[in-house]
Order: C-alpha cells, then structure tokens, then sequence
C-alpha cells in the first residue's frame, strides 16, 4: 500500500517536471511512458482521490507519505546515477528512494518466501507478455525495469537476490528473453559492431554478480543447477549467441566482451548438452576459417572485419579451454576428440605459420597477434587430448593415437620454422607453458641449445621452457609417489643431467644485468611459481632443481654456490628477486636439516640479513 501510494505520488511529480524537461519529453516521451507501465497497477491514474485516501489510512500510512514526499525532494540529490536515458527519467530517482525504504524497513521479505506484491510488479513488465493485462510488453518499458532492478540491487544487494530464480526466464528465455531481444541483430559472421550493447552488457553484469563468488567456498546467489531442465536449456543457448555477438573492432571492447562471455561458460557450461557443446565448436570454426582476400580483390575494411573475426575465435576458444582439464569424467560439457582434433588442425594449419618477413621486428610483431595464442591453445589441446587416454579404468586407443599425431605435428612444425628461431621459441615457449609435459619434447632441440647462444627476451623464454619441463617432473614423482620410487629415479636422472648442462652457465644468468633473466635461474632452483608460491597442490616441501639434486651435486658444478648468491641478490635494487632469493635461501635451509651441512653458517647469516630488508613481505615470511 505505500507502493501503491507512493507511486501515485512519483506520477503526480513526473508531470511537475513537464515543463522543465520539455525538450528532454519530446525527444524521449517512450521513456516516462515505459516508466508507467513497469507498474502498472501502481501508477492507475484513473483512482479515485477516495480510494487512494482509504489505501493510505488502511495501511497507517498518513505519517508514511508525508515523509516519503519529503524524501524525494531532499533525498534525489545523493543518489549518483551514470547519465543515460533511464538513468535521466525523472521517475528512476523516485523509485530507487522508495527502494531505500523497502530495504529499510524490509518490506522486500514476506512470512511465506514468496515474492512480494511491489516485485510482481517489477517482474511483470520485465517478462515478454504482461500476465495481468494481457499484451506483450514494449521493450523499452523492460529495459526501463531492468535499469530500475540493477540501480537498486547496487544500492541494496538482498532486494532481489532471494528470487534471482523466479527472473531468470524474463532475462534468459530462449526465444522471449530480454537478453534475446537484446540479442536479435547479431554479428552473423559478418559485421564488426553486434549488438553486444551497453543494455545487454549491464545486464550480463548484473548476473555475474549472482553467480561468482569470492572463493569457492560461498554460495552463489544463483545456481544454475537448482533451475529446471528447460531453463538450463535457456542459460546454455543465451551463452551459444552471447559469442556470436563478441567481435568488434576495438581492442579493449573485445576484450570486456569476452572477459563476460568467459564468465558465463565458466559457470553455466556444467548444463550444456553434447549438441549444444558442438553449436559453440561450429561457430568459433567459423570465426577460425574466415580468410583475409589478397591481391586486387582483397577490401581492407572486409579484411579488418575477418582478422576481428579471428581474434575473436582465438580468444572464444581460450574461454573454453583453460579450465578444461578440470572437467574430466564430465560428460557432455567436455570437449569431445573430434573436436579437439578439428580445432588442432586448423589452428596448426592457418595460425602457427612462419613469418614471411625477414625482419625479426616485424615478425616478432605478427607472432604475439596469432602465433603465440594459437601456440598456447595448442598446448591446451593436447593436454585436453592426453586428458582422454584413460577413461572408465581402460586404455582409449583412440586419444592415445590422436596424441601422436599431435605430437608429430609440433616436431614438424619446428623444422618449418627454418632459421625462423625466434617463431620457433614462442611456439614451443606457448605451448609449453599451456602443458608443462609438452617442454619434453621442445627441451633439447629449441631451450638448451639455445639457453646460451641466444641473449635478452629469447634467453629467457627458453628457460622458461627448461622450467616448464621441472615443472611437469616434479608433477610426475609427486603424484605418483610423492617423491620417492622408481618414477622419482627416472626423474631424478633426467633433472642431473639437464643441470650438468645448465650449471656451467649458470653463473652467467645470475651475474648478467637482466633481471628477468636472474628471476628465472632463481626459480629454476626453488621451482616456485612468479608469486613466489609453490605450484604444486600439497607440496609443503622442494620443487624445481632442489627436489631432485642434493647440496653436494649442486655444490660440486658451483662451488660457490651460495657465496654467489648473497653477492648478487642481498642488496639487488629489484625486490621480487631479492624476494625469491630469501625463499630459496628457506629452502636450502631445509636441505641443511636434513644433514647437507654445506654452507650452513653462511645460509644462516642470510637470513638473519634478511630480517633487516626494507621489504615487508620479505621480513614476515624469514619470521614465519
């Protein structure tokens, strides 16, 4: 009832505002007209004075209204809106200060759960057919009551939060959905700008603030799994056009499209059937395969719409893939062989070529647009693939020959690259980092012959490489036995022989004035990761070099191992390498308990000096 008598009130004040806005109501009258009908029982023009007097009185409202009148007069001024067309209706102010109300007086939670009258309302004019008048709702009237339910989640989250459910389907039905009308002029392959426009993104906003959490932990204001069959149909199909829409022709835009879409294929795809999984394949191989007109028929704007395209299929594709090795035994939602296959070949095909330049510049260029996202995606498919080798307890043929095959590809694909070495390291380097256990085969024939031989950007990538490769044994001895066994020998061997051709450089990579360079030889002792955390999911103890090599074979190929060190990093101006410096210092610490009493003292006097560093992060992880 105050609603009701309240909205009679933003009515009456909506016409005081005539004159004002005379212009502003010539040029957008559709607005205050929408504004009218989001509740259109509320804002009944026809009532009598009468009966608006007794739904006061009924509801003790005569000292309610008085107050609430003041309120819109004194209180419009603290509500900041983004200038827009609703956002500038003079009825959006209006209701957001009736909203302060509801949620102060709590007028949002009703005895039985269900939804209260006032949100009816709002529900009502979201949906495509008003259910009490009968007639489809116009869409700006909709995009007017999404604005309003957005304006006043923002200001008080728990409004609507309790019945996200019960508004899915005004938002995400498959044909009827607001998000579909928003939808309705779609990319189709072959225009720049979709209509992935500002309405749709707020809402796509809205909603992923009802499905992310924190941490994994919490709960999520909505479950796409608590909804029905047909609705997880709905969610599923809103996400297969969302990526129709994502291409456009400015970088960041692009990029703010697709961080959204990743969102919704994050938390939704857990729904999607094995032929709603093959729509989303088919239409980012369509992005893939638009080609570029060369010679005399080549139009550089359709050629700039093409290359859109591709960029857009590239990044799609990495949505779909970075978490999919987490997805094993999950059905329909998995990428099948076919398509992993499909995606491969294309991508090895068209994508990670040799530069036709003979200027390294320009190559390095074109390589970090195409080459090295391709390259990264690659990675990931392979592992997805080797991801199928076992399934159900038995051996899948199938995976373990298409593995191959991939394999193979890569090897040929470094002898195409030529004299083309630096294409080659960002491939293997892409790769690699995508799946560590690919670095096997990029190790001696692209990172240690080139460790040395190769100076600044390069020399770094290759140990990266070299990481990588420490990276995936250590995952080996440590999933299969912890570090101990016949797997954690074999390793061990491999890591001796890979530092026996490192260690005679490695006082070069630590002496040399790059610091990404000296970075990288830190980490390939502890094996920790950038942050400085170690990378494998409950290893309190050694990663890289250290879980392999005792203190004495380390000593022996650098026998001032620990003198050099200090020199180098105790007083470096970079704190993150005086960081991993002190973390590798704990860990050789560690060794020493263990009764490797090479340099103790000296490891001890480090961190005392480490107690006395200016860095905070530094000083509380030595008293940790």
């Amino acid at each position: 009832k105050t609603f009701d008598a309240v909205s009679k009130l933003v009515s009456r004040r909506a016409q005081l505002y005539q004159p004002r806005y005379g212009s502003y109501r010539a040029s957008s009258s559709f607005l205050l007209e929408g504004s009218a009908s989001i509740i259109n029982r509320s804002l009944d023009l026809k009532a009598s004075a009468s009966s608006m007097s007794m739904n006061i009185e009924a509801g003790r409202a005569n000292s309610v209204a008085p107050n609430l009148g003041e309120m819109t007069v004194a209180g419009a001024a603290s509500i900041a809106l983004d200038s827009d067309e609703f956002n500038d209706n003079p009825c959006m102010t209006h209701f957001l200060l009736l909203m302060d109300k509801i949620s102060e007086r709590s007028f949002h939670l009703t005895k039985d759960g269900s939804m209260p009258a006032w949100m009816v309302e709002v529900k009502n004019a979201l949906e495509h057919f008003h259910p009490d008048q009968k007639r489809t709702n116009d869409i700006k009237a909709r995009l007017f009551a999404a604005k309003l339910m957005i304006n006043g989640s923002i200001r008080h989250p728990e409004l609507f939060q309790l019945h996200a459910k019960e508004f899915f389907g005004a938002f995400f039905s498959k044909d009827t959905g607001l998000t579909s009308i928003l939808m309705k002029q779609g990319m189709c392959l072959d225009k720049i700008v979709g209509s992935f426009n500002y309405p749709l993104k707020e809402v796509c906003l809205f909603w992923s603030s009802w499905i992310i959490t924190d941490d994994d932990v919490k709960t999520p204001v909505f479950d796409v799994a608590s909804i029905d069959t047909s609705n997880q149909t709905s969610a599923w199909h809103f996400v297969v056009e969302l990526m129709k829409v994502c291409p456009h022709a400015e970088t960041a835009v692009r990029r703010s499209n697709i961080e959204i879409l990743t969102i919704f294929i994050q938390k939704w795809r857990r729904v999607a059937t094995a032929d709603s999984m093959k729509q989303a394949v088919l239409i980012i191989l369509a992005y893939l395969n638009l080609n570029v007109a060369k010679g005399e028929e080549g139009d550089a704007e359709a050629n700039t719409r093409v290359e859109v395209c591709n960029f857009t299929g590239i990044q799609i594709l990495n949505s779909f893939i970075a978490h999919e090795n987490d997805r094993q035994g999950q059905g329909s939602s998995r990428l099948q062989l076919v398509d992993l296959k499909a995606l491969f070949d294309l991508l090895m095909k068209k994508y990670i070529v040799a530069g036709v330049s003979t200027n390294k510049e320009n190559r390095r260029f074109s390589s970090r647009k195409m080459l090295i996202p391709a390259s990264h995606i690659c990675g990931h498919l392979v592992a997805n693939t080797r991801s199928w080798l076992s399934t159900d307890g038995s051996r899948n043929e199938k995976a373990v020959e298409q593995c191959d095959l991939m394999l193979k590809s890569f090897r040929e694909k470094i002898k195409s690259f030529d004299n083309k070495v630096d294409q080659a390291i960002f491939m293997c380097n892409s790769a690699s980092a995508a799946d560590p256990a690919l670095a096997s085969e990029f190790l001696q024939s692209v990172a240690l012959n080139n460790v040395v031989r190769l100076h600044g950007e390069f020399q770094c990538l290759s140990l990266e490489i070299v990481l990588a490769h420490l990276y995936h044994l250590c995952h080996e001895s440590w999933k299969d036995s912890q570090f101990q066994g016949p797997t954690h020998d074999k390793n061990r061997e491999a890591a001796l022989q890979i530092w026996n051709e490192i260690s005679p450089h490695f006082r070069k990579l630590v002496e040399k004035h790059d610091e990404q360079l000296q970075l990288l030889a830190l980490r390939l002792i502890s094996g920790r990761g950038g942050d400085g955390n170690r990378r494998l999911a409950g290893n309190t103890g050694r990663e890289g070099f250290l879980a392999f090599l005792k203190m004495q074979e380390i000593h022996d190929r650098v026998p001032d191992f620990i003198v050099l060190l200090q020199s180098t990093f105790e007083q470096h101006r970079n704190e993150a390498c005086r960081y991993h410096y002190y973390l590798l210092v704990m860990d050789l610490r560690g060794l020493c308990t263990q009764g490797a009493n090479i340099g103790e003292q000296d490891i001890y006097w480090q961190l005392a000096a480490g107690c006395n560093d200016p860095s905070d992060r530094i000083q509380s992880s030595i008293l940790q």
